[in-house]
């Protein structure tokens, strides 16, 4: 049976197993989504993420679209205005965007030779455009543009913005202070006065910009040509305002247009990559060099991504556990080995890929504990007993907390809510066993007790979706977050052959994180920004392993790493943050080794120590 077809049979029999479980109990309302809803890989209580492939580099422009325009983008003209317009396709490609640009702005009359246009391809090429798999052609398609500018929010790159796994959603609503819903910035973009976290990320990006006070006039905001502009910034202003207006509102019925306020499990590690952005835009967004900026943020951005779905997922597991998500106080990041040489050092990258093992195990255990909550949400979300139970101001601890409440039957009415997931599970069982349909899951449902019910249903979605399938979706989540892809990336991938337990050799990958020059200047500016005093390197060290869960000098727990290996990495980190000017000692005194800044700061106009 093909997997269209048994996916199809599954939602049929989820379906039948339902309705006789419910048995005309009309305090149920039967869900005619419940087999998607069930049948999806994550949980907005948990993640509010879609795990999967996805760039961070086209993350940028779709949040500033967000926050000043309120909601989410749809279809854009970017296509329509630079496509070869061939009568076969309207792909992009550089060649097409570059003779538009010269057909259409007197700014580039001069590049009208076919020479100068290769010309201005490679310089659209190195600032401003990205092509499928970052081949060097102008006859390949263009899939990203470099946020060198706020008008790259006019560039609806990727087409679909769902394509990006609701991340950009996810970061508007961390900047966004207000309401329930990422509202949209108006007045003070048009003001020198001081700004808003949501808005300090457009003002950044958008030098020359004059605002209208109508974010929903999508061709309101204009470029003032008195301004001087750096040539990455200038071609990324003419490319947007080529398009003539922003993106329309988001036309999509399956997620809608408006941006709803989720947040990921873990507020600890929300609010660390809250205040890292709010830190690094207010001390390096003026200071910096556009081009070497973009590449310092996107590096933060993706620490920041891959830290909090991590701790989020391992927050998960701790419910499923003790049926209480931790404090905040005791929301322990995922600790991993870092190898400070990024891979020049075989036993160094070989300990860091060691260490990964824990969170491959972590990531099955957090898949098994999301599909409980997602069995509990479903069958109590229309129950009215539990009406009163879940408040509008409750937070995802909160809920969660409740919802192990009625697991555990510790609430009015939830005897009867887990009595018929107990005939779900029964019932379900008996269907898949008679229609032959995943053996691993009926082993699972027809062992079932009526002891924990959640769970057993909770382990049958894993078996039926596939386990397997479900990991990979987890770490294409983390590659795309750690951009491993990238040379700014936290994670390094690789493919090796594995010795298996039946003496076989397997082809697979695997993984290290490792810190490059771009996240290390973004994460010691954010720091010596954030502290304003003077922050030594041992400190350092300990943020980064307090903060972050990024080992250096100390092994994982768990793990034995020597100890002559451990003072070879410390060493090397050290060596690389002197190398890039971040770090300076008067003497061998490691009290004395200290951070130090390489811009003048622009809130300031002081170089901090």
């Amino acid at each position: 049976m093909s997997r269209g077809k048994q996916e199809r049979a599954i939602a049929r029999v989820f379906g039948e197993a339902y309705s006789t479980a419910l048995g005309g109990n009309t305090l149920h309302y039967y869900d005619p989504n419940l087999f998607d809803e069930l049948w999806t890989a994550t949980t907005d209580l948990v993640l509010p993420l879609t795990p999967g492939d996805f760039s961070v580099g086209s993350v940028l422009p779709a949040v500033m679209y967000m926050i000043r325009r309120g909601h989410r983008r749809g279809k854009g003209r970017f296509h329509e205005t630079y496509g070869a317009s061939n009568g076969l396709t309207n792909q992009v490609t550089v060649a097409s965007v570059a003779r538009k640009l010269v057909q259409w702005h007197a700014l580039f009359s001069g590049f009208s030779d076919e020479i100068r246009l290769e010309i201005l391809g490679d310089l659209l090429l190195a600032t401003a455009l990205e092509t499928k798999n970052r081949k060097g052609r102008h006859d390949i398609e263009v899939l990203r543009v470099y946020p060198s500018h706020y008008f790259a929010s006019w560039i609806d790159l990727p087409q679909k913005v769902g394509n990006l796994r609701l991340v950009p959603e996810l970061i508007a609503n961390l900047l966004s202070v207000q309401g329930k819903e990422v509202n949209p910035a108006s007045k003070e973009l048009s003001t020198s006065g001081g700004v808003s976290q949501s808005s300090l990320l457009i003002k950044v990006f958008a030098k020359g910009t004059v605002f209208s006070n109508n974010p929903s006039e999508l061709h309101g905001d204009k470029f003032d040509e008195q301004e001087a502009l750096a040539v990455d910034e200038l071609l990324m202003v003419r490319l947007g305002a080529g398009c003539s207006s922003a993106p329309e509102k988001s036309k999509d019925t399956t997620i809608g247009a408006s941006i709803p306020r989720n947040k990921p499990l873990s507020s600890r590690a929300s609010e660390i990559f809250r205040s890292d952005l709010v830190n690094f835009l207010e001390a390096c967004g003026e200071a910096v060099p556009r081009r070497i900026l973009t590449g310092m943020l996107e590096a933060l951005i993706g620490m920041g991504l891959w830290h909090t779905s991590l701790t989020s997922l391992r927050c998960s597991v701790e419910w499923e556990k003790t049926g209480t998500v931790p404090h905040e106080n005791d929301q322990i990041p995922v600790m991993v080995f870092v190898d400070a040489s990024n891979g020049a050092i075989a036993d160094l990258r070989n300990e860091s890929e060691r260490s990964f093992s824990d969170i491959l195990s972590l990531l099955d255990d957090a898949i098994a504990a999301m599909a409980c909550i997602r069995v509990l949400q479903e069958n109590v979300k229309y129950d009215q007993t539990f009406q009163l139970l879940f408040g509008e101001s409750d937070g995802n601890a909160e809920r969660l907390n409740k919802l192990y409440r009625i697991r555990k039957q510790d609430v009015p009415g939830a005897e009867m809510a887990i009595g018929i997931i107990s005939r779900y599970v029964a019932a379900l069982g008996e269907k898949l066993n008679k229609e032959d349909l995943c053996p691993p899951a009926q082993q699972v449902l027809l062992k079932n007790t009526g002891s924990d019910p959640v769970r057993a249903l909770g382990e049958a979605l894993v078996e039926l979706r596939g386990g397997g399938d479900l990991r990979s979706r987890f770490l294409k989540l983390l590659d795309s977050a750690g951009m491993s892809l990238e040379p700014h990336g936290l994670v390094r991938k690789r493919s090796v052959k594995r010795k298996m337990s039946d003496g076989s050799r397997r082809q697979t990958e695997a993984r290290s994180i490792a810190l490059s020059d771009e996240l290390l200047e973004a994460l010691v500016h954010t720091h010596l920004f954030e502290r304003e005093f003077p922050v030594s390197y041992q400190e350092f060290l300990t943020l980064l392993r307090d903060r972050y869960g990024l080992c250096v000098d100390q092994a994982p727990p768990g793990h034995g790493i020597p100890q002559e290996l451990l003072v070879r990495n410390r060493n090397i980190l050290e060596r690389r943050l002197r190398d890039l000017g971040l770090l300076r000692g008067v003497n061998d005194s490691e009290s004395m080794k200290l951070l130090r800044s390489r811009y003048k700061y622009a809130t300031t106009g002081k170089q901090r120590v």
